[in-house]
Formats: structure tokens, C-alpha cells, sequence
């Protein structure tokens, strides 16, 4: 603690530390630069530095410290400055950033990377080279205290020499292999000035090759290059052969289904050529046959019904070796016709009737169509065979060729007459024929004992004709509709309902009326 202005003669004044050490004077005590001063207690508190004291009676004061251990320095910036340079010529660099954490101030010297070094100093310094060549400038700082604590190097920084400053650079293009390639250079000129951009355009001389990566003094393989002229250089532009291959096509579009010689149409497409030639394409029918090579649009007929998948390749117009994997497959079903006959055989004769819904001459590929037996009177259904076989009443077919159907029927024993002339469940049947003029059936079949309502209703909900409101005993029945209404007025063509109605069930289905 430095003690000024201390002539009284009346009062006293006692200074102490803490941590203790014995009284030094004001140049002993800044060379304990482990130690910082933190607060005052006794007859003065605070932390100011320094603080005047007011000699008003005997004073007992507490200077306390703090111990902040090995004085540290942060290494400083890597150094700025030119890229190039040459030979006598006054060149600048500056670096900065170090502190002490002991709050000292910084100085710093500079490598040259020459075998030089400055002498230490401010963080911008200036020097000479006197030899061509590339140098590592570098930097480190230390403090200005006693200690002169020392950070370690920076970061380098190159600079390159050369014998004396030049108006203009050489840049110089290799070509890697020899004649497969070329490198169009923008601003083009024999000569560049000093800090001129050059943008590189690498271009192959044939579709075998492409462009691959630089070299010298251009890295990577971006294309463009970008070279800034800051000394002479040298680039080689480095081209690949190319392995040329197709894409795989796009699996074929077109029909789902059709019929044995009908034409059909499919596409594919999506192939490409890695090195731009044009493609073209072939078809694999699914049926041992193949397309020739052509279009990606394509037509063919089938000889035969079956489910066929088709998948395409492509290949290089210019080099047919070159072929794609196949694609996808698309999957077409053939059929020997779109419409199909259903005959109905009734064994014994005249023993019944079998109901198609829908009724009609001709069905489609694919449709179903719901059998119903009806049986004359005396006779019960007893079992299909043909196309269909087993006891199911109503039965349904799906007609995907012609089909033959035999309907048998028999006369009941006394058990069967009590128990199978009814049927087992409610039902109500599409009527036949539909669309229909100028009469239609309409069939249902009760499994027990209830009153019924079977009503007709235009699309407006309005009823048309009640055809049936009474109690009816379970079993089979069929009722004409001459397309009249309540009053034997006839109607409009058009789409009308027809509802069945008991405790027990509920069905609605529509026909339609063609005039």
C-alpha cells in the first residue's frame, strides 16, 4: 500500500494486507504480478483505486488481495497482409487479438519465414524480402510487464515472392489424357493483369469423355473454374471416359383386359442416355413374343386367353449394345370374348323356372348374375350341376365364358314337403327383364308366415302402384307389373323402385322403364 501525504503529526495511521506479506514499496509490489487488489474493510470499504482517507482521528485500514495465479497470453491472429510480392519490395502485415489476463498490455514480433524476425513491437509491421520464394509469415505476442510472458506462434500466412513486380501473368492449360478435351478461357487474352478473374470452361472433344477435376494450381471439380491471376500458373484440366448407360424405362401403361385378337395399345418411356444419344424401345408381350425396336408407343394382339405381363428395355440408338434393365411388369387379362351366353337347363322338364337377375340374352366378361330356382307346383328344387353344383338357393355365376347350367328339381317326400318348400331366408330378387317394355317380374320369397307390402315408387318418392298389401303364407313368389299406376294409367319412362316391406325385413331395388 502506497502511503502519500503522510506529515501528521497528531494522528496515526496503520495500513495492513491481507493475505499478510511484509510492507513493500510501490516498485516491490507491482513485481508480485500473481496478486491483484480486491477490496478496503476496517475504517474504509469499497473497492475504488486509489482512495483518498480523511486523517480525522487514528485510522486502521484493510488492503485485501487476491491471488490470480500463472499470468497467461492468448495466441494472436494469423498475420494479414499481400499474397505476393516481390524481391525489395516494402511489404505490410498486421496481426492483433492477444491479451493477458492479468489486463497487461500486449507487444508482438513477427517470423518473416525468411530466418528474420522483427524486433517486438506494435501488431503492424512492415519488411523486406531480398530472395524469390514462398514464405510462412507467422506472429506470437507476449506482455509488457516484468515477467514478459509469451504466447505461442500463430497461424502462417503465405506470401509469394518473385524476382521483380510484373505487368502481366501467364496462365498456361494441360490437357489430361492429350486431345480429349479443351478449355475455353474467359476474358480470353494470352496475358493478364495482376488480380484479373479468369473463368474456366472445361469442354470434351467427344461424347466418350467428360469433364473430371483440376490440378496445379486449381484444386477440386467445379465447372466453371474461377482463378484469380496473382502470379503465373499453371492448370491441367483432367477428363474421364464415360461408361455410357441407358435408364430403365417407366413399366408399360395401357389396357387392363381385352378379347383374343383384338389390337391393344401400351406405352412405357422415361429412359435416357447418360451421355445424351436418343433411345429407343422394345416390348416384351408376356406371350413369348417380342416387339421390334422402335417408339414407346406400341400395339398388339393376343392369340390366346390368358393373363399376360408386359415389361419394356431400351437401349442407345447409336450403340445397340448398350441396353437398359427391364422394367415393370403390366399385367393384361385375355379373354376369348367381352359377352357370354347362360343357358338354363330345367331337369325334369316343365318342373320349374330358374330367374336370372339381370336378365339378360348376353353378359359381360367378368359379370355376376344371381340364380334363383322356382319350382312349378308338386315340385321342390333339389341341386345344380354344370356350370354350377351344390344346393344353394339362389345361387350366383360369374360369367367369364359360356356357361351351361342345369336346374334340378323333384317331387318332395312328406318331410321335405313340411320342412325345404319354404325358403330360409327373405329376399327380394332384381326384376326381369330391366330395363324393360312394356312388362316386368318381380320376384321375392318370404321364410315365414307375415303380412307383406310390395309398393312401386317414382324417384320423387311418390307411390306409383301398391302391388301387394296382404298376409301371405312363407314360400316363393312372382308378380307382372304392366307399367301402370294405381289407376291403370300409364307411366313415363323413367327410373322407378319397388320396396318390400314385412315385420321382419326391408329391401328396395330400382328398374327401369325404356318406351
Amino acid at each position: 500500500v502506497i502511503k502519500r501525504d503522510q506529515n501528521s503529526r497528531l494522528d496515526k495511521l496503520i495500513l495492513t494486507t491481507d493475505p499478510a506479506f511484509e510492507p513493500v514499496g510501490k516498485e516491490e509490489f507491482l513485481q508480485q504480478e500473481t496478486y491483484i487488489f480486491d477490496h478496503w474493510s476496517g475504517d474504509m470499504s469499497g473497492s475504488d483505486n486509489p482512495v483518498n482517507v480523511r486523517m480525522d482521528g487514528d485510522k486502521n485500514i484493510n488492503a485485501h488481495f487476491i491471488f490470480t495465479g500463472e499470468e497467461l497470453i492468448t495466441t494472436p491472429n494469423k498475420p494479414s497482409g499481400p499474397d505476393s510480392g516481390f524481391v525489395d519490395q516494402t511489404l505490410s502485415f498486421s496481426t492483433g487479438g492477444s491479451s493477458s489476463n492479468h489486463g497487461f498490455d500486449v507487444e508482438y514480433k513477427f517470423d518473416w519465414g525468411d530466418g528474420s524476425f522483427s524486433d517486438w513491437g506494435g501488431p503492424m509491421q512492415e519488411h523486406i524480402y531480398n530472395s524469390v520464394d514462398s514464405f510462412f509469415v507467422k506472429t506470437k505476442a507476449r506482455t509488457m510487464g516484468e515477467l514478459k510472458t509469451e504466447s505461442n506462434w500463430s497461424e502462417a500466412h503465405t506470401i509469394h515472392i518473385v524476382e521483380e513486380p510484373v505487368l502481366f501473368y501467364n496462365l498456361d492449360i494441360m490437357i489430361e489424357p492429350l486431345g480429349k478435351g479443351s478449355v475455353v478461357k474467359l476474358p480470353g487474352k494470352i496475358e493478364y493483369a495482376p488480380g484479373d478473374t479468369v473463368t474456366l470452361y472445361p469442354l470434351p472433344n467427344s461424347d466418350d469423355y467428360c469433364f473430371d477435376h483440376w490440378s496445379g494450381d486449381l484444386a477440386g471439380s467445379e465447372n466453371p473454374g474461377l482463378v484469380i491471376m496473382d502470379r503465373h500458373k499453371t492448370i491441367t484440366a483432367h477428363f474421364a471416359e464415360i461408361t455410357e448407360f441407358v435408364s430403365v424405362p417407366s413399366t408399360p401403361t395401357g389396357a387392363d383386359s381385352g378379347m383374343i385378337g383384338q389390337t391393344l395399345s401400351f406405352s412405357t418411356g422415361g429412359s435416357t442416355c447418360n451421355v445424351g444419344h436418343d433411345v429407343e424401345y422394345q416390348f416384351d408381350w408376356g406371350d413369348g413374343t417380342l416387339s421390334d425396336w422402335g417408339s414407346d408407343n406400341r400395339t398388339h394382339a393376343f392369340s390366346s386367353a390368358d393373363t399376360f405381363k408386359i415389361s419394356a428395355t431400351a437401349r442407345c440408338k447409336i450403340n445397340n449394345n448398350i441396353i437398359s434393365e427391364r422394367s415393370g411388369y403390366h399385367a393384361v387379362s385375355i379373354v376369348e370374348s367381352y359377352y357370354y351366353t347362360l343357358t338354363i337347363i330345367i331337369e325334369p322338364p316343365n318342373s320349374g323356372t330358374v330367374n336370372k337377375t339381370p336378365y339378360k340374352s348376353e353378359y359381360q366378361n367378368g359379370e355376376t348374375v344371381i340364380l334363383s330356382p322356382l319350382a312349378a307346383p308338386n315340385y321342390v328344387f333339389d341341386f345344380w350341376s354344370g356350370a354350377i353344383t351344390g344346393v344353394k338357393n339362389p345361387e350366383m355365376i360369374t360369367m367369364d365364358e359360356n356357361k351351361v347350367v342345369t336346374a334340378h328339381f323333384k317331387f318332395p317326400s312328406s318331410v321335405e314337403s313340411e320342412h325345404n318348400i319354404k325358403p330360409d331366408k327373405f329376399a327380394l330378387f332384381q326384376n326381369y327383364p330391366n330395363p324393360f317394355n312394356p312388362e316386368t317380374t318381380i320376384e321375392y320369397q318370404l321364410p315365414e308366415n307375415c303380412f307383406i307390402n310390395l309398393t312401386i315408387f317414382n324417384m320423387k318418392g311418390q307411390i306409383v302402384k301398391t302391388m301387394v298389401e296382404n298376409y301371405k303364407q312363407a314360400g316363393f313368389y312372382s308378380i307382372k307389373w304392366n307399367a301402370k299406376d294405381q289407376y291403370e294409367n300409364p307411366v313415363p319412362s323413367g327410373i322407378y323402385l319397388y320396396r318390400v316391406s314385412t315385420e321382419k325385413f326391408r329391401q328396395q331395388n330400382k328398374m327401369i322403364l325404356l318406351k
